[in-house]
């Protein structure tokens, strides 16, 4: 089968002046999309050098026949690998780029000038041009970007052809050089032409669709961009909200603490000493006046504790335990012995009311020893179990009667842990003992029986 190569190779360059014109359209339009412009520079390389070929044999001038078509071919090619370098956005080594076509180039125009060799010199161009092609079809085939793959691989099968139609070429040189490969009508002559038709139409298609597919890419990530920043602004505005907020609550709580709080405790510290120097009815009266100041007291702590946290967790629920217990013990002389075992949990407590309420009880209870037990010594004692927590209030004063112990206060104080689901238990002897226990949950999951807990935040 023979084939006329010059036709072939008009048709080619008919192909590559559409291609130019495809490509520069693109490139005009898509400016910021890495790659095109040296891809546009690289077809109107192409248009430019194929078309000289066909004068060899027609003039005798090698500038025209032989070096601009060399020199415009083989910048193209490498048009070509930098265009996918910088499509990959990876970093482009000129020196390398630049070194490796002037070798080859350096060496066709020796055995050009120098020793006219034309079978040495398609030998170096097609070996070289084929290597170059075959790298640049690896490099995008190598593309591993979401939503690229189609146009990706188009675009290797394109560059995969040209470099096996320069290597068919260069074998069929190696095995029985030609006198001459444009004007000849052999299949070994035709097959680069048609390896350049086929890449020049796959590479205008390759080129749409990457371009197509980058920006649609480039969409989305804007858009996983914008949606992210969206919800850092979000979390940023919450962040500001919840700052603001707290700020609001220190200033309440250090105003209920200064203000309401100092009057109360003031008043109940009156009232005691009025208590012990009145006797009889008066003595009765500051009794009471005492026991509400008191009372007035802990719903102010109680209240503090409320507004100065957004969230409970433990270590600030023992702090504030703590604090207040050992103020009112203080104040009232007695030794405050305060101890915490066991492992305490750092996450949020469920059930902020349940936790309000045992407090409650610590509180009321330690009242209690200030009022009544004429104690020296006290404390308060807890105990982080794996799915409980006890608490002892213990004093070493006069104790009290089993007919006190039924009291209002002290069913008060038992109610509440039963409606917890926890335990009240009091011991009177030698001072004082109140045990309570209540549940925790386990691994922060929410138990049945359970009314505390501390899951990890």
């Amino acid at each position: 089968m023979t084939m006329d190569v010059r036709t072939l190779f008009v048709a080619v360059s008919v192909a590559c002046l559409v291609n130019v014109i495809a490509i520069s359209v693109v490139w005009m339009a898509n400016r910021k999309v890495p790659g095109v412009g040296i891809w546009t520079l690289g077809a109107i390389f192409t248009c430019l050098g194929l078309p000289l070929f066909l004068f060899q044999g027609l003039l005798e001038n090698r500038l025209i026949t032989h070096v601009l078509p060399n020199v415009l071919h083989g910048s193209a090619i490498l048009c070509y690998l930098t265009g996918v370098i910088q499509f990959r956005e990876k970093q482009v080594r000129w020196r390398w780029l630049v070194i490796s076509g002037v070798i080859p180039l350096s060496v066709i125009f020796w055995y050009l000038f120098v020793e006219d060799n034309q079978a040495i010199r398609v030998k170096v161009a097609s070996a070289w041009a084929a290597a170059v092609y075959l790298v640049t079809a690896v490099l995008i085939w190598r593309d591993r970007r979401e939503g690229m793959r189609f146009s990706t691989r188009m675009a290797a099968l394109g560059f995969a052809i040209a470099g096996a139609g320069m290597g068919y070429r260069m074998f069929t040189w190696v095995r029985q050089p030609l006198q001459s490969w444009v004007s000849g009508t052999s299949w070994e002559n035709a097959s680069l032409a048609l390896a350049a038709l086929a890449m020049t139409f796959l590479w205008i298609f390759s080129v749409l669709f990457l371009v197509n597919q980058y920006h649609i890419r480039e969409v989305a990530m804007r858009s996983e961009e914008r949606h992210a920043m969206e919800q850092q602004l979000l979390e940023a505005r919450h962040e500001i909200d919840r700052e603001k907020a707290r700020r609001v609550r220190e200033i309440v709580a250090r105003e209920l603490h200064d203000g309401i709080g100092g009057i109360t405790a003031t008043m109940a510290m009156l009232a005691s000493l009025g208590r012990v120097e009145a006797e009889g009815e008066i003595s009765e009266i500051f009794s009471n006046f005492e026991e509400m100041a008191l009372k007035g007291s802990r719903e102010i702590q109680g209240l503090m504790t409320s507004v100065e946290h957004e969230v409970f967790r433990w270590p600030d629920w023992l702090r504030d335990l703590e604090s207040y217990s050992r103020k009112i013990m203080t104040m009232a002389g007695i030794s405050f012995d305060w101890k915490v075992e066991g492992p305490v949990p750092d996450g949020i407590i469920h059930d902020a009311q349940s936790a309000a309420s045992l407090m409650k009880v610590a509180f009321e209870a330690a009242h209690n020893m200030v009022r009544h037990s004429g104690a020296k010594e006290g404390g308060i004692h807890v105990v982080f179990g794996e799915d409980h927590l006890s608490m002892v209030i213990f004093d070493n004063g006069r104790g009290i009667s089993v007919t006190s112990g039924q009291g209002r206060g002290m069913g008060n104080m038992r109610r509440r842990m039963e409606e917890m689901g926890g335990s009240f238990s009091l011991r009177a002897g030698v001072g004082t003992r109140v045990s309570l226990e209540a549940a925790l949950t386990k691994d922060g999951r929410r138990d049945p029986a359970a009314s505390l807990g501390g899951a990890e935040s």
